[in-house]
């Protein structure tokens, strides 16, 4: 056996850097979904009958809705594992969406946005990555974190101006 095939042998791949990345990816569709509700907010204003303060409310909603859900979404990352929490809360954020294409009124925008949408962020955001990385790193822990969270100001940067081009 050759050196070279030996030093190929050895190396194992740590797939800890591949959470990384969809770590970093995960928190920029967090972020820049959470942050793009300002795209959004001038638009809302000019449809329906609502003044600034109940409108922007709603943003405050979907923050002490994550608030209150990060806790409980931790200790379900706990117990039964990130997949079993992290799709879900997917699948219930792709539904908060879809319902927000659906609003008539001001009590359905806190609903669909501030509870729903809200709820499912908090799954794809800082806590879930957080327990997920710490789990992967036992060395290099603040590298990873840092890297996984410079996706918030990716998510910023380009989804915002995306949505609104769209």
């Amino acid at each position: 056996m050759s050196v070279l095939q030996r030093v190929r042998g050895s190396r194992r791949v740590f797939y800890g850097w591949f959470i990384v990345g969809v770590s970093l990816i995960s928190m920029a569709f967090w972020f820049g979904l959470r942050t793009s509700f300002s795209v959004f907010y001038a638009s809302l204003l000019e449809e329906f009958p609502w003044n600034r303060g109940e409108a922007a409310g709603v943003q405050s909603m979907a923050l002490v809705t994550y608030t209150f859900v990060a806790p409980l979404i931790g200790g379900l990352i706990d117990r039964y594992g990130p997949r079993k929490v992290i799709l879900p809360g997917i699948f219930l954020l792709s539904i908060g969406l879809a319902l927000c294409s659906t609003i008539d009124s001001l009590s359905s925008l806190y609903i669909y946005y501030g509870v729903i949408v809200g709820a499912g962020l908090t799954t794809i955001g800082l806590v879930p990555y957080s327990a997920i990385l710490a789990h992967w790193f036992k060395e290099k822990l603040g590298l990873a974190s840092g890297i996984a969270a410079s996706g918030i100001g990716v998510g910023t940067f380009l989804l915002v101006p995306v949505t609104q081009y769209l």
